[in-house]
């Protein structure tokens, strides 16, 4: 199994943008989306610091569409949906399953997204 570089990490987020503004802009689905998310968030440790921000990017995203934060700029969300997404999905770069390097891939795709 091989590390996710950084270049990686920022291609497979900017991959999802276009599927997270669609999102966006489909509030049952993003309502379902949120609903999973929140499920998975409860059942996965924290590993680095980068996966600890996923509870706040949650929240920032949910303050938003209930638009109670309306000052971050709509490329951002779009960004924080993306990474959110890439974090749910079962299939990425290294399946979840795999103990102590699954989440290591949706570390780095988060890490990327705080970057951007």
């Amino acid at each position: 199994m091989r590390k996710i570089d950084e270049q990686q990490a920022k291609a497979k987020l900017e991959k999802g943008f276009e599927k997270a503004g669609k999102l966006l802009n489909d509030k049952q689905k993003l309502d379902i989306f949120l609903d999973k998310l929140e499920i998975k968030l409860k059942m996965v440790p924290v590993v680095g610091e980068s996966l600890s921000m996923l509870p706040v990017l949650f929240s920032l995203v949910k303050s938003f569409i209930a638009g109670e934060y309306k000052e971050i700029p709509l490329g951002s969300i779009i960004a924080v949906i993306s990474a959110l997404a890439y974090f749910l999905s079962p299939v990425d770069l290294l399946p979840d399953f795999f103990p102590g390097v699954g989440l290591l891939d949706d570390a780095a795709v988060v890490g990327a997204c705080l970057m951007l």
